[in-house]
């Protein structure tokens, strides 16, 4: 009788140990490259990277789900910005570049920064005067 010539001797076939390797080599392989990729593309997301165009945003706090607080130069200027769930951005204040420095460096208690932000509201209703009233002299 000849041998079967679909029949592969043992001495070719590779061992189960060899194979188990090489698959977990490979997945190994494969999830080191999806979490390279995961963080190079979350990379392009932060809102802390850095701009080329002299918008940069120097701190983001995310105040709930589709709330956050933003502080952004640009140019010379530094902005308070806050984002509300419609989608819009409203500019909340305007700092010089020494306030922000000032206030990065330390961390205030956060009744200095109401109390300041209050300081600031009052300071710039001097000098605008008081809103007109929309409602009417008669009440409501």
């Amino acid at each position: 009788m000849s041998a079967d010539p679909v029949q592969a001797s043992p001495e070719l076939l590779p061992s189960f140990g060899w194979t188990l390797v090489k698959t977990l080599a490979i997945l190994l392989a494969i999830c080191a490259a999806a979490v390279f990729v995961i963080r190079l593309g979350l990379g392009r997301w932060d809102p802390k990277a850095k701009s080329t165009k002299g918008l940069v945003v120097l701190d983001a706090t995310r105040l709930g789900p589709r709330h956050a607080v933003y502080v952004v130069r640009a140019g010379s200027k530094v902005y308070l910005l806050g984002t509300a769930e419609g989608g819009g951005v409203e500019r909340l204040d305007t700092l010089s570049p020494e306030e922000w420095a000032s206030q990065s460096l330390g961390s205030p208690d956060f009744s200095e920064v109401v109390e300041q932000a209050k300081q600031s509201a009052s300071s710039r209703e001097e000098e605008r005067g008081p809103l007109p009233n929309p409602l009417p002299e008669g009440g409501a």
